[in-house]
């Protein structure tokens, strides 16, 4: 589900800093997925999911909607290494290796930023967000303690 609605569409085309805003809208997770389909030949299906994943990579921004939960995994693993700010409003979003998620405790919305996503990504958050922010630390195996 698009929690946006029309309220995105209202953007296409504008500019800021010189740069002509673009709204996409993917399908779903699925839409990446590298199944084969009875009656479609392998190969023309490995080429459609190489350009919808150039094109996934060429987001700025990326909100992934909370429905899309049981695919975080096959969605932020081709944006390892790109420039790209994660967002969601699913509960283990940021320990997936997404970047900003939102989360509503029924009074308040609570923000969680992965800083170690964010500098993976190459991008830096501002001093006044990460006040606002319950900053996830995630530990890796292959670190000592």
């Amino acid at each position: 589900k698009d929690p946006f609605g029309a309220e995105l569409d209202k953007l296409q085309g504008k500019t800021m800093n010189g740069r002509k805003l673009e709204i996409k809208r993917f399908k779903g997770a699925l839409e990446f997925r590298g199944e084969e389909t009875p009656g479609r030949r392998q190969d023309n299906l490995a080429v459609k999911q190489a350009r919808k994943l150039a094109e996934l990579r060429s987001c700025h921004i990326l909100f992934i909607s909370s429905s899309e939960k049981n695919y975080l995994p096959l969605v932020l693993k081709p944006l390892k290494g790109a420039s790209a700010l994660t967002v969601s409003e699913t509960e283990a979003f940021v320990r997936e290796g997404g970047i900003i998620n939102f989360l509503d405790n029924g009074t308040s919305l609570q923000l969680e930023i992965n800083l170690d996503a964010a500098e993976q990504a190459r991008l830096k958050i501002s001093s006044k967000l990460l006040s606002l922010a319950k900053i996830i630390k995630i530990e890796h195996p292959d670190e000592k303690r």
